[in-house]
């Protein structure tokens, strides 16, 4: 037999408090449920969305610019896309892999003017970059010297600063190992 219960001059079963009580139980689940699924999407969409920087059109030009001059040797053009402290370390190995490494400054590159020997660079992928300035930019490439049938496959970072409104490379972080060319016959 159903209890009846009075309030303020209207009755209410206990049948009817247990399917309002059901109904509010199964509301607050559902409501839990879509906090939990929107908390999870917003989680998932901000860990998985590309905040990865893009290099910018003046970046990118620069960049190609840099490694044009294996090609140009053209050092009073390297002068202008360089800053003062520009250092450029190797890590290369020679044909027998014995590991070396140099530092070199602008000063250093001189040696350009006049040179006949220049490489053919081959950028293999778009360029990582890291930093809000200064930036880290690193690229795949190869320095191909067909002359000596050696190939130079590493890996370029680039450090790129803002100096007075117009990037210049700040640093150039070379890694290679040479391979030898094919050749046709």
């Amino acid at each position: 037999m159903a209890t009846t219960i009075h309030q303020l001059g209207t009755s209410i079963t206990d049948d009817r408090i247990r399917k309002q009580n059901r109904m509010f139980r199964i509301l607050v689940m559902v409501l839990a449920l879509l906090v939990v699924g929107l908390g999870a999407l917003l989680v998932f969409s901000a860990t998985t969305g590309d905040d990865q920087p893009a290099v910018s059109a003046e970046m990118d030009a620069l960049i190609d610019d840099f490694l044009g001059i294996a090609e140009t040797l053209d050092y009073e053009a390297l002068q202008g896309m360089v800053t003062e402290g520009f250092r450029r370390p190797f890590y290369e190995s020679d044909s027998t892999g014995t590991p070396w490494r140099a530092v070199w400054t602008i000063d250093d590159f001189d040696f350009l003017e006049g040179e006949t020997i220049s490489y053919e660079v081959e950028r293999l992928d778009d360029p990582i970059i890291h930093g809000e300035g200064p930036w880290f930019v690193s690229l795949t490439a190869n320095w191909n010297r067909p002359e000596a049938r050696i190939r130079y496959e590493g890996i370029y970072t680039l450090v790129i600063v803002d100096e007075d409104g117009t990037l210049k490379v700040d640093d150039a972080y070379w890694a290679a190992r040479p391979a030898l060319l094919e050749v046709d016959s």
